[in-house]
């Protein structure tokens, strides 16, 4: 039970952060969680959290998204921010 009231807390105060970010700031915390191996319960709401703050900002997120709808979080995949699209910083545009 106290499990859950600190997720759902946890959860609330995520997204009340995110919400506060700026774009640049949001994109700074999706690039520092890129190459991270390690996995919990509260990286995981956070990561959703951050996920659905994206969607909400209507940025095309489709370099980053895996088949399954969630982030691809691999080493190489540190974004930017560009006319509401992210692009991967070490791959070259259409």
């Amino acid at each position: 039970m106290e499990n859950t009231n600190f997720y759902s807390d946890f959860t609330k105060s995520t997204k009340e952060y995110l919400q506060k970010k700026t774009d640049e700031e949001l994109i700074n915390s999706f690039n520092r969680e890129c190459g991270g191996s390690g996995w919990t319960t509260t990286r995981s709401i956070y990561l959703e959290e951050l996920r659905i703050e994206m969607k909400k900002r209507k940025w095309d997120a489709s370099a980053i998204t895996n088949h399954t709808g969630g982030f691809n979080l691999s080493f190489g995949n540190q974004v930017y921010l560009e006319n509401n699209k992210l692009y991967l910083i070490n791959q070259k545009r259409n």
